[in-house]
């Protein structure tokens, strides 16, 4: 785990915080893998991730407009699979629909059991994949697409609703939100 995932970590957990304290909570959750950050350490990464952290007053918490409460992502490959992925992360819970043709040879019968994943390590790839630094739309240059891969985001903040969405195309950060929600639903999306 890395600083910053691990101050995230901290600060969904624990709220707000006045920077010594972050930094005795931080050494108790790194003391395993034998790291010790150093205040400086913290100082740098909150430096560094000023878009993601705000330090005010010597409180430091997690930016209100980045701050995930309500997360939807749908996407879908028209004739083949379609799924949509709703997750709350107030409550600590998702629900995932998934559609398909079935005419579809990728998915014959019935779709085995999935162990889901952990919500709040889904909540680390939703930062990493910074949604709120996304263009609105991304589409290829090529014209109009009748059965292109489609999809949108939609993310709730405490301050801020960002939407996003695409065909055919997408921003970099797609493979990082579409890996995490394999890890959460254990189902391959997108």
């Amino acid at each position: 785990m890395r600083l910053y995932e691990g101050i995230i970590k901290i600060l969904d957990e624990k709220g707000p915080l006045p920077l010594s304290a972050l930094c005795n909570e931080a050494n108790t959750l790194f003391e395993i893998g034998g790291f010790t950050p150093d205040p400086s350490d913290i100082y740098n990464v909150l430096n560094r991730k000023k878009e993601l952290f705000l330090l005010q007053g010597g409180m430091v918490s997690i930016q209100p407009g980045k701050q995930p409460l309500y997360l939807t992502v749908f996407a879908e490959l028209p004739s083949t699979v379609g799924y949509q992925l709703r997750v709350d992360f107030t409550k600590g819970y998702f629900t995932l629909i998934e559609w398909r043709d079935k005419e579809c040879p990728r998915f014959p019968g019935f779709p085995e059991p999935r162990n889901p994943g952990d919500i709040g390590i889904f909540k680390t790839q939703v930062y990493k994949s910074a949604i709120w630094d996304w263009d609105k739309n991304y589409f290829p240059e090529e014209g109009i697409i009748l059965d292109g891969f489609s999809w949108s985001v939609k993310l709730k903040t405490m301050t801020t609703v960002y939407e996003k969405s695409g065909t055919n195309k997408f921003p970099v950060q797609w493979k990082i939100l579409s890996r995490g929600i394999r890890e959460l639903t254990g189902y391959p999306f997108g």
